[in-house]
């Protein structure tokens, strides 16, 4: 198959992903083009800055390939996602491997439901993810309303790093404005302690993945990756569901690759036959 990496709309730290991608394109035999392609390859889906173009490639005609960085090792691990007609395809069902956790070393916290805070973690409106919702803040004071007709636990909003909004707190009740923090000596990490949470609401974005991970429940939307083990409906957020997590654990250890793996073609072992079928 011929694809185009469209490696001038990628992030500052997209270059070796790309590269590390491209080899492992063409060691299974796929040819790299920049016209006539099969599959675009871009970086992220957020339309912003750098990556704003990627959007018409996006919803081009062909199946898309998005690179994004990883959540289970930041910048140590890289998303590979597969789109075909805008809908995200889930080729983690083609693996049977179930040591992948292990090597990755991705451990499952026990789960944690002693918590008394509920905590509601924004992200960035430019993103796909976020498409045809409602502005960040209006969201943001539509689930407290739910919320607030279901319990008095204190509320704390935190924003995404890169895309605030006006947010006035209401210490009266409860509600509390939480500023990111920055890891210091990173390139863009945050600290996403979930200390003393009794829930966490996150649509679909990375810090429902850290909640579940470290073991917080998390109340999301079925369009998120952690939907599998999550809460779905928020009018439930004084008993919030505490799934098994090892099946999804493997499934979502299959999302990522760190820069070696992705040179040895590994997650084409998972993609070509969802490939082949978006072929056009």
């Amino acid at each position: 198959m011929r694809f185009k990496l469209w490696t001038e709309y990628g992030a500052l730290n997209s270059a070796p992903v790309f590269e590390a991608f491209s080899s492992g394109l063409q060691k299974f035999g796929h040819t790299i083009v920049t016209k006539d392609q099969d599959v675009n390859v871009i970086w992220s889906i957020l339309w912003k800055g750098r990556m704003l173009h990627n959007k018409q490639i996006f919803y081009d005609n062909k199946p898309v390939i998005v690179l994004e960085v990883g959540s289970i090792k930041r910048n140590s691990t890289w998303k590979v996602l597969l789109y075909n007609n805008q809908k995200m395809i889930d080729y983690t069902a083609n693996s049977n491997d179930t040591t992948r956790p292990n090597l990755l070393n991705i451990k499952l916290m026990p789960w944690r439901t002693k918590g008394d805070k509920i905590l509601i973690c924004c992200q960035n409106p430019n993103s796909q993810q976020w498409y045809g919702l409602p502005q960040m803040s209006k969201w943001v004071l539509d689930t407290i309303q739910t919320i607030r007709q279901h319990t008095n636990k204190p509320i704390y909003v935190r924003q995404h790093p890169r895309s605030r909004f006006n947010f006035n707190e209401n210490k009266s009740l409860l509600i509390y404005n939480e500023i990111p923090k920055k890891i210091k000596n990173t390139y863009d990490e945050y600290d996403l302690s979930f200390e003393n949470c009794h829930a966490v609401i996150n649509y679909n974005s990375n810090p429902g993945v850290q909640a579940i991970l470290q073991g917080y429940p998390v109340f999301c939307d079925r369009s998120s990756i952690i939907a599998p083990v999550g809460n779905l409906d928020i009018n439930n957020i004084n008993k919030p569901i505490c799934p098994d997590r090892s099946e999804w654990l493997v499934k979502f250890s299959h999302t990522e690759y760190t820069i070696t793996e992705l040179e040895k073609g590994m997650p084409l072992t998972l993609l070509t036959l969802p490939l082949e079928s978006c072929k056009i």
